[in-house]
């Protein structure tokens, strides 16, 4: 199952004290509610940056900046998810697909390159996650996603619910504003990224 999460401007301007926060529910395969979180077996989020980044800006700063905003938002006092970054990637959220899921990858993108959603005026971000809809036993049969001989997915029982495939979509006007301080840009990132608590939160 895939879903999409908005992330609005409407927090962006405002000093708050934020926490990880609590994970977002979908329906499993018998009709009951379960949190959609990422298992610890699939733990750190392994991301990749979209090879185009965010054209205004010098590529490093973009590269800085993202990863000062996942060290954000790991370090909240309640975060138990870790980040790691893997380098640039010519994919911008859009896979071949698996026996798993279509459209699904393996990689977890970070992208200002969108060519699934249309970003109303308010949204600065959108966060496409996959997750199961019912347990699943992951083995070397199917935790290849895209096909390179390699496993993208820890084998193990996963239950309903699990988070297996995270793409962040960022609106970069609305996040890069030229009158911003490094500082500034970092804390709006963060921001953003902590919105989203689907990903803050673990089995």
């Amino acid at each position: 199952m895939k879903t999409a999460n908005w992330i609005c401007r409407l927090l962006m301007l405002v000093t708050i004290s934020v926490s990880a926060g609590s994970p977002s529910y979908i329906l499993n395969e018998s009709n009951q509610l379960v949190p959609q979180l990422w298992h610890q077996n699939n733990l750190p989020y392994k991301w990749h940056l979209n090879e185009r980044g965010y054209s205004p800006l010098e590529f490093s700063v973009v590269e800085q900046e993202l990863q000062r905003a996942f060290l954000a938002w790991q370090t909240l006092p309640d975060s138990n998810v870790t980040f790691e970054y893997q380098g640039i990637t010519q994919q911008s959220g859009e896979g071949a697909g698996s026996q798993l899921s279509t459209n699904i990858d393996g990689v977890n993108v970070v992208s200002f390159v969108n060519n699934e959603f249309n970003f109303p005026e308010s949204v600065l971000a959108i966060c496409s996650i996959s997750t199961f809809n019912k347990e699943i036993m992951i083995t070397e049969n199917n935790y290849d996603l895209n096909g390179d001989g390699e496993g993208d997915i820890p084998v193990g029982l996963y239950p309903a619910g699990t988070i297996f495939n995270a793409d962040i979509f960022l609106m970069g006007p609305n996040l890069f504003l030229q009158n911003c301080s490094i500082i500034q840009r970092c804390t709006k990132l963060a921001t953003v990224l902590v919105c989203n608590t689907a990903l803050l939160s673990t089995v």
